[in-house]
């Protein structure tokens, strides 16, 4: 028949609120983590940037110089030196940023720590019994709502523009992986109905693959952008010297 919730634990107001505050502090600490990362690699990416733009910057100018009368071929030379040059900024700054979350993965594992127990203490406070039968689909709503719900107040802080630009990275990074994670739990169960006591049942391996699956994201899409770097910068040497 199951433990009822009441039976177990009431979960006040207080309790939730120190989750919340353990929860907070623990990002506050991996954000920090990922903001020294960036200090010191924030540079070197800009600077390779820079070369790519330099070598766009030319390509552009040997297309188009000569190839259409002045004072059009000026005008569109600064006009994509312009575009160029705001979307090599981005770049670097997304390039940055994927790799400080890269960089954040090392130092995730107290975080990931209190966000199971603060996704677990969510849920718990949605249904009646964890130990009752739900339907898969049912469980995922579940699960979405809760993980919205215990994100959404770090998405709350106060920060200057730079943190804030990594913080929701970071965050939207760590909200994927959640709901990949719990998603992938739920699918895997061999029955219809499942149970949210089975969900949560081994901590260790859940965090496990948070944490491996935030490194792979992390790596994954950091690899994609600089393969799609490189192919700007060999295109636009093909257009140089060919």
């Amino acid at each position: 028949m199951g433990i009822k919730l009441s039976d177990v634990k009431a979960q006040t107001p207080s309790a939730i609120s120190a989750a919340g505050e353990r929860l907070r502090a623990a990002f506050i600490l991996l954000l920090g983590f990922m903001l020294t990362a960036l200090r010191t690699i924030f540079l070197p990416h800009l600077m390779a940037v820079m070369v790519l733009l330099a070598v766009a910057c030319c390509a552009v100018y040997k297309a188009v110089i000569g190839a259409i009368p002045i004072p059009f071929s000026w005008v569109i030379f600064g006009g994509a030196v312009l575009l160029y040059g705001v979307l090599a900024m981005g770049y670097a700054i997304v390039l940055s940023a994927v790799f400080g979350v890269r960089a954040a993965a090392a130092r995730v594992e107290d975080f990931l720590y209190e966000l199971f127990e603060s996704l677990k203490d969510k849920v718990r406070s949605k249904i009646d019994n964890m130990e009752e039968g739900i339907s898969k689909q049912q469980a995922k709503v579940i699960l979405d709502n809760s993980v919205r719900e215990v994100f959404s107040p770090l998405k709350k802080f106060r920060f200057e523009s730079a943190p804030k630009a990594a913080a929701a990275v970071l965050l939207a990074a760590l909200t994927f992986v959640t709901r990949a994670v719990f998603f992938a739990r739920v699918g895997q169960m061999a029955s219809n109905t499942i149970r949210f006591s089975s969900v949560f049942a081994s901590r260790a391996t859940l965090i496990g693959a948070l944490f491996l699956n935030l490194r792979w994201l992390a790596a994954l899409v950091l690899w994609l952008l600089y393969g799609c770097g490189l192919l700007f910068f060999i295109f636009n040497l093909w257009i140089l010297f060919f």
